[in-house]
Order: structure tokens, then sequence, then C-alpha cells
């Protein structure tokens, strides 16, 4: 029997929906309430961010997410 793969904890509606009820929200807060990991977290918040879903203000440990 193939193995199948685990679902991502991780995914662009549950990011929104913490977003629209939290913001704003770091990308360590969002992978934390996910139970994700951050790599996940980021990758999945830049392709919202390209398809302006989220933007995002501040710098580095500063940035925080906003729904778009």
């Amino acid at each position: 029997m193939p193995k199948t793969k685990a679902k991502p904890e991780a995914t662009a509606g549950r990011i929104a929906d913490l977003l629209a009820a939290q913001a704003p929200l770091s990308s360590r807060q969002l992978a934390e309430a996910l139970k994700a990991s951050p790599d996940t977290v980021r990758d999945l918040l830049s392709q919202m961010e390209r398809r302006g879903l989220v933007y995002r203000t501040g710098h580095t440990r500063g940035t925080r997410w906003w729904l778009g």
C-alpha cells in the first residue's frame, strides 16, 4: 500500500482566517498557531503576497502580516 503524504497544517485559507481574526501577526506567530514550520508559513505568505491576498508592514523581525 503506498504511503500517503500528510496534509500540511498550514494552508492559505487557515492563514487568511487567522489574519482576519487577529491581524497583524508575525510569520512566527502564524507558524505557532498553525503548528507548522516557519519556512512553510513564510513560503505560503510569499505566495499569498504575490497574489495580493496579504501584505506586510515592517522589516525583518518586525514584519507583521495583514489580510489584503
